[in-house]
């Protein structure tokens, strides 16, 4: 009996330490967001990537398969890149075309809240802008280039990591580890990927919503909307915002906007109950109230990259709580099985 006290004074104890322990964790991911950011970013290249060295080393050698993989990440990210250049620069070059336009719906704006007792210039100066990066904080090159490093390395040391663990643990514990990890690593693949392909399939289909309503910059429209579907729920809302009220800009009628903002609800909800369930099957989808903590989070880490990356990360921490039984119950909290292949 009295060792009861003791019990549970240690557990006490042991989850103090434990709240402490994320507590710092999360000040040192803050404080070197400069070092840590890339590091996360270039493992969400490797688990996107890996899965095709893996399927090439089926058929060909690994240093043939390495390199076919690196070749094929860095003419991705080199479209992506020229696909941001591309939007910037389209923005760019057409934005003195809108910013009388702008100024004057704003004018319209200003006075119409003044005609009601609300001054919106008192927070200092009115003059609004018409776009702004997306993707801030990735525009710096050395970013850029050590991110791409960083997942490259990592591709590298990805085949041998199953004997360094083994050899570090022993043949049977070493053995279960790597499996286990295998299991988690596998699950948060398959997520990415159908992710991705969602992403694609929804950014394609809002460009050229975008290029049949007549609405201007239809590419940048469907590249922001490929962006953010890795937001689940929150992502495909806010998509429809910015090309709706640049359409307010664009069409001197009210009609033309409210095709587009219909067409753009239209289109996420037929991909949010149709198309993502489809392509999703029975993976792990967060709650909304999730998802949103995710994103405010992890932008508070880490600025718009950890917005970008904060959805991908909760899910992968829901997988590996959910394949250990002590741990289980927090992906219960946090994830909803979806009911259906």
């Amino acid at each position: 009996m009295e060792r009861e006290p003791e019990k549970v004074e240690g557990r006490v104890r042991a989850r103090l330490l434990a709240v402490v322990a994320v507590v710092l964790v999360i000040a040192f991911l803050k404080w070197s967001a400069v070092a840590t950011m890339p590091v996360a970013f270039a493992m969400f290249l490797i688990a996107l990537t890996w899965p095709l060295q893996r399927k090439l080393e089926k058929r060909l050698p690994s240093g043939v398969s390495f390199l076919l993989t690196v070749l094929a990440l860095l003419l991705v990210v080199a479209l992506f890149v020229a696909a941001l250049w591309w939007s910037g620069q389209m923005v760019a070059e057409r934005a003195p075309q809108y910013a009388q336009r702008v100024q004057a719906i704003y004018g319209q704006v200003e006075a119409w809240a003044r005609s009601h007792g609300i001054d919106l210039s008192a927070g200092g100066s009115a003059s609004p802008g018409l776009a702004r990066p997306a993707l801030a904080a990735l525009s710096s090159v050395s970013i850029i280039l050590l991110i791409l490093a960083l997942a490259i390395l990592g591709l590298h040391e990805v085949p041998g990591l199953r004997r360094k663990v083994q050899g570090a643990f022993g043949g049977e514990r070493g053995g279960h580890l790597v499996e286990t990890a295998e299991s988690i690593v596998s699950k948060y693949q398959r997520y990415l990927l159908a992710r991705t392909l969602a992403a694609i399939l929804q950014g394609l289909s809002v460009g050229l919503f975008s290029l049949a309503m007549g609405l201007d910059f239809a590419f940048v429209w469907g590249v922001l909307a490929f962006l953010l579907n890795y937001i689940p729920t929150i992502g495909s809302a806010v998509a429809v915002i910015p090309p709706t009220l640049f359409s307010l800009v664009q069409f001197d009628s009210l009609g033309r906007p409210l095709a587009v903002l219909l067409g753009m609800v239209l289109l996420q909800i037929v991909f949010g109950n149709y198309v993502d369930p489809l392509i999703e099957g029975r993976l792990l989808a967060l709650s909304p109230m999730v998802v949103l903590a995710s994103v405010v989070f992890w932008g508070w880490v880490w600025g718009v990259p950890g917005a970008l990356l904060g959805v991908p990360i909760t899910i992968g921490i829901v997988i590996a709580a959910d394949h250990f039984p002590k741990t289980r119950w927090i992906a219960r909290m946090l994830a909803e099985e979806r009911s259906a292949e």
